[in-house]
């Protein structure tokens, strides 16, 4: 049994074209994994993957990740992140889970920081940097940015599953307010080495696997200023 799973959801973030420039985001994603893996560690990757016909994952994804293992599963139309995060989860076969997004580099400190506070029993949430530009020349700290979590299966049961929104964004931080409601010890600090690539960052590229996002997006929005969704102040909008 492995003692990490790092669960991923995906759709077409492989081999991404925009403006001139081809995005390679998950198989960066993936490749800094494997670099950071050493003698001892016993991960696997679970990814819960949407058909991504932009670079099939079946024909590169497993060299890549040597030596760590990868189980996936194809996921049903229409896509939601939410809903990949929890199949990913489902299907993990290891006590602690990492969640992370196609778009993330992973360094070895971060890692290191999230197994030590899992093996205490807490959830880590390392805070990104995001790059600004397509060649990461500019970065910004990613104050908001909870979607990469560290956190222990029988925790992650006991928050409850991630909402399954169906427009990008909130997923993560309803998720860690609810989380921090259910009083889950959460570490939330600064990772300057935990790097969110760039893509565009508007509405209707972020949302372009999505039908009829935006009445979903307002709807969700609305809940959550209107305190419905089960929360803590510390996760302000």
């Amino acid at each position: 049994m492995p003692s990490l799973s790092i669960c991923i959801p995906v759709k077409n973030r492989s081999r991404v074209e925009v403006d001139g420039h081809v995005l390679s985001l998950l198989p960066n994603c993936i490749r800094a994994l494997a670099s950071i893996y050493r003698l001892g560690d016993d991960w696997q990757i679970v990814v819960a993957d949407w058909s991504s016909d932009d670079l099939p994952l079946s024909g590169w994804i497993d060299n890549m990740a040597d030596p760590i293992p990868v189980k996936m599963v194809t996921m049903p139309e229409p896509f939601c992140c939410g809903r990949g995060l929890n199949k990913a989860a489902e299907l993990a076969d290891a006590p602690n889970l990492l969640f992370l997004a196609t778009d993330m580099v992973m360094d070895r400190p971060t890692m290191d920081a999230g197994m030590r506070h899992l093996a205490v029993g807490e959830a880590y949430v390392p805070l990104p940097m995001l790059a600004m530009d397509p060649e990461h020349k500019t970065l910004a700290f990613g104050e908001l940015a909870v979607g990469t979590t560290f956190i222990t299966k029988a925790l992650f049961e006991k928050a409850g599953p991630f909402p399954e929104f169906h427009s990008h964004g909130l997923c993560d931080t309803v998720w860690t307010a609810r989380a921090d409601a259910e009083k889950i010890p959460i570490r939330v600090e600064a990772s300057p080495g935990l790097l969110h690539q760039w893509h565009p960052y508007d509405a209707d590229w972020m949302n372009r696997y999505y039908d009829n996002w935006q009445k979903d997006n307002d709807e969700k929005l609305a809940a959550w200023k209107a305190g419905k969704f089960k929360g803590s102040d510390r996760w302000p909008m």
